[in-house]
């Protein structure tokens, strides 16, 4: 599996995003409780052929990880959306 984790000058981690090997939804963890807490915790848990990140999972990572946190920013600062 690959990890794909970020962070901001400040030290801020956003949540990762783990990418795991297959072709269907049957190869990420089962759901139990330690998938819904990732899932509860803003982590994305996708899969690829060969377990690597790709443009598709990159893609994902923008769409759930860094436009969620980028959206949840300009609302707390009450910044206008475009």
């Amino acid at each position: 599996m690959t990890l794909i984790v970020s962070s901001f000058v400040d030290g801020l981690f956003l949540p990762p995003q783990i990418v795991f090997i297959g072709t269907t939804h049957r190869t990420l963890p089962p759901n139990n409780e330690g998938k819904f807490m990732c899932s509860n915790n803003g982590w994305d848990l996708t899969f690829s052929e060969n377990h690597w990140s790709t443009f598709e999972t990159t893609k994902i990572f923008a769409h759930k990880i860094l436009l969620s946190y980028l959206h949840s920013q300009i609302k707390q600062l009450g910044l206008p959306e475009h």
